[in-house]
């Protein structure tokens, strides 16, 4: 009874990666656009040290506060990269996180749903639904957190990146239930070598076809290049040391001012 009880509460409550509390995104069963399975959710560390999640059909999210928040601490949920085959959690996820916490902004690591027709009714809208359900849980719980509904971004890098990107311009069908009616548009986007442009010269043509299979035309819906301008969130672009300039060449239009 012991063993089973202790197996229960570890299911059950949020448990803790690296001292920092994580949370699932959505309510147990309450994962929209899901089929049910088993969770085959995987870690692995490369050679390179760099921890991948693949797998992943149980979103969550990992908070990481900063030693000292106010009412008006801002925030940032953030998308690890991994071409949509993986999420790269600690060198585009975790360790930026902890560099947002020195400078006071609280952050929040989002794994996402790797899209998979085995686990994802229509898997190619999954990652965007978790991203929009990433800023109606940091806004819903602000309060609680001790942080600004009213200054809360998203940053995202490669595939990450092209995430952000989506959750900053496709914000106006919100595509998680929001009886609340909270918004789900970032204040701002930090975009990370993003894989922002369908075009073949530019882009990252395998996190495309991962995502959305091999579709002209909804290629073009899901490139940042292609989008009308409009009420996109403000955002701040950088690429790798001695990356392409035209992996950029997605961006929209020029980043307007913001500040944390």
């Amino acid at each position: 009874m012991r063993t089973f009880l202790s197996f229960a509460v570890i299911l059950l409550m949020p448990y803790y990666m690296f001292g920092q509390k994580v949370i699932p995104l959505y309510y147990p069963d309450s994962i929209p656009n899901s089929i049910p399975s088993p969770d085959r959710e995987q870690r692995t560390t490369d050679a390179k040290g760099v921890l991948l999640v693949s797998k992943i059909s149980r979103p969550t999210l990992t908070i990481f506060l900063p030693e000292h928040v106010t009412g008006n601490t801002p925030a940032v949920v953030i998308c690890p990269g991994g071409g949509y085959w993986v999420n790269a959690l600690n060198i585009e996820g975790t360790d930026e996180a902890r560099v947002l916490n020195s400078w006071g902004v609280a952050a929040f690591v989002l794994t996402y749903r790797i899209p998979d027709s085995a686990y994802c009714v229509h898997p190619e809208i999954a990652p965007l639904q978790d991203a929009q359900q990433a800023m109606l849980q940091v806004r819903r719980n602000a309060m609680k957190w001790h942080i600004d509904p009213r200054r809360v971004g998203i940053m995202g890098f490669s595939a990450g990146g092209h995430l952000a990107s989506t959750a900053g311009t496709h914000f106006d069908k919100v595509l998680v239930p929001d009886p609340e009616h909270i918004s789900v548009r970032p204040d701002w986007m930090i975009l990370g070598y993003p894989v922002v442009s369908s075009d073949e010269k530019v882009s990252h043509k395998g996190s495309f076809e991962k995502l959305l299979g091999k579709k002209t035309r909804v290629f073009n819906l899901a490139s940042g290049r292609r989008q009308p301008p409009g009420n996109d969130a403000p955002e701040f672009a950088v690429k790798r040391f001695r990356e392409k300039p035209a992996v950029l060449g997605g961006l929209v239009k020029p980043t307007t001012r913001t500040q944390l």
